[in-house]
């Protein structure tokens, strides 16, 4: 009886820590979950594409907002566009875009792309995704060439989208019409961030020289911090969640 009650009093005692501090995250399979944050860089670019029966018109964004997360070697992603960072070739398509008639830009102001659950080792050809515009959201497949290069995930995407899909009403006056399909491309970059360089992430000299001379993006990798530079200032201000 004796050795039951002590039996019982260590169980108790080994389950103390675990009701104080909570029980780590596990996977399916046992073992923990590896999560790590990739945050967007303001390089690369957003590019929506369109033509009416007189002219063709483009619309490029530097400035975009989102994120990745990597969970156990596999990623999922968010990349929002906002119309107001669009910069047309042409004045009358920028004027298009913020008429009411045409979409709701005041209630609906940003293009949101939503990756799903993809592997960038495997260098996939499309990855399935949901977009959402002007208060719809459909899934859609989105032609990638991915390229995971530690510290930094570069996603070069494209897909094109009928905007009568999305509640929107091709433009129409006079004698122009723009087409119903929109094609929208993008090159955006994704870096993460950690207060020194992890044990199993090195960075050769020759790979921190590439990233600059192909890319622009200065990669640090000191005793205080580790990652590109375009994120420092935000990881020592606590904005990066």
């Amino acid at each position: 009886m004796l050795k039951y009650i002590r039996i019982l009093t260590l169980f108790f005692f080994t389950l103390i820590p675990f009701l104080l501090t909570g029980f780590p995250v596990l996977a399916s399979k046992g073992s923990y979950v590896d999560i790590e944050n990739y945050y967007i860089l303001q390089i690369g670019n957003i590019v929506v594409q369109g033509k009416s029966n007189f002219f063709d018109f483009k619309g490029e964004a530097i400035k975009h907002e989102g994120k990745l997360v990597e969970e156990d070697e596999t990623y999922t992603g968010r990349i929002i566009l906002r119309f107001k960072d669009l910069h047309f070739n042409l004045p009358l398509a920028g004027s298009i875009i913020t008429d009411p008639k045409y979409m709701d830009v005041k209630h609906h102001p940003e293009i949101e792309i939503n990756l799903d659950h993809f592997k960038p080792e495997e260098k996939p050809t499309s990855v399935k995704s949901m977009l959402s515009m002007n208060g719809v959201t459909k899934p859609i497949s989105i032609a990638t060439t991915i390229t995971n290069s530690t510290p930094v995930v570069k996603v070069n995407g494209s897909f094109t989208v009928k905007q009568t899909d999305y509640k929107i009403i091709p433009y129409k006056a006079g004698l122009v019409k723009v087409v119903d399909e929109l094609n929208i491309s993008f090159l955006v970059y994704f870096c993460e961030t950690h207060d020194k360089m992890p044990p199993n992430d090195y960075v050769s000299p020759e790979r921190i020289k590439q990233f600059l001379v192909e890319d622009n993006i200065t990669i640090i990798t000191d005793d205080t911090f580790y990652g590109c530079e375009e994120l420092r200032p935000l990881r020592e201000q606590g904005l990066l969640k």
